[in-house]
């Protein structure tokens, strides 16, 4: 099963969040109920922008990404993901 040209293999599926700014690979955790999204080593600007509270770090560059009202939707979840990584990218360049 592949969404988004993330490619998945047991409960993860292993892919990058898509901005105009960059690539950012990512995996999303489907093991419960909802999906849980990670990316992989964001960038600083994205740790210390606007939605700074929503990357918490797991170790070894892993950080879980929270939204204030979660998806079941994957599709839709990495879209979110992709905007928060935008706008966190948008503010610093001005």
């Amino acid at each position: 099963m592949e969404i988004r040209e993330w490619k998945r293999n047991g409960h993860e599926f292993k892919g990058c969040y898509r901005t105009t700014f960059g690539s950012y690979e990512g995996l999303i955790d489907v093991s419960s109920v909802k999906p849980q999204f990670f990316i992989v080593n964001p960038p600083a600007s994205v740790l210390n922008g606007p939605h700074r509270a929503c990357f918490r770090p797991r170790g070894k560059g892993l950080y879980f990404v929270h939204f204030g009202k979660s998806s079941f939707d994957i599709d839709a979840g990495i879209a979110a993901v992709e905007r928060l990584i935008y706008q966190s990218l948008k503010k610093r360049r001005r």
